[in-house]
């Protein structure tokens, strides 16, 4: 393989009048591809940081690109310029850990209002261990920015 990588910014947009379920499958898609072209990332750059909050990357909020689309970012991209959406973040924990031999996967829950009431197309990615232990990249990065997330770091 060769070191002249491209990352690309991944552009995802829905239709509104989708049914959540359809939304859901599309993220998760987009997710899947991400981990992916990560993975391969991390073969080429077997030196990137074990995690995002040992590379000071900090979380921001989904990028708008238009009504119900938002741009997501593969490794290179979050690493050069160190924010990083939840699916950003968790597709760069889910290939770290998948690099390193374990098979984490993408969990996708639904965003709720304080009713508990489920709000329609609205989605927080996370990385699901194989224990099943659930590991939030997004709210390490929140609450301790700059700071090792373990779960990804010590496998």
């Amino acid at each position: 393989m060769t070191k002249n990588w491209r990352e690309l910014r991944v552009r995802f947009s829905v239709d509104e009048n989708q049914p959540n379920e359809s939304i859901a499958l599309q993220a998760l898609g987009i997710a899947w591809g991400m981990v992916a072209a990560n993975e391969a990332y991390f073969a080429l750059h077997p030196d990137a940081p074990c995690c995002l909050g040992c590379a000071g990357v900090r979380y921001v909020p989904p990028e708008q690109c238009g009504p119900h689309c938002q741009l997501c970012d593969t490794a290179g991209v979050v690493l050069q310029r160190r924010v990083a959406t939840c699916l950003s973040a968790a597709a760069y924990a889910c290939a770290k850990l998948r690099v390193k031999g374990t098979p984490a996967t993408l969990w996708l829950a639904p965003m709720a209002e304080g009713d508990g009431g489920i709000i329609p197309g609205q989605f927080h990615m996370v990385v699901r261990m194989p224990n099943g232990q659930i590991v939030d990249p997004t709210e390490k990065l929140k609450r301790e920015p700059g700071t090792c997330q373990g779960e990804v770091c010590d496998v």
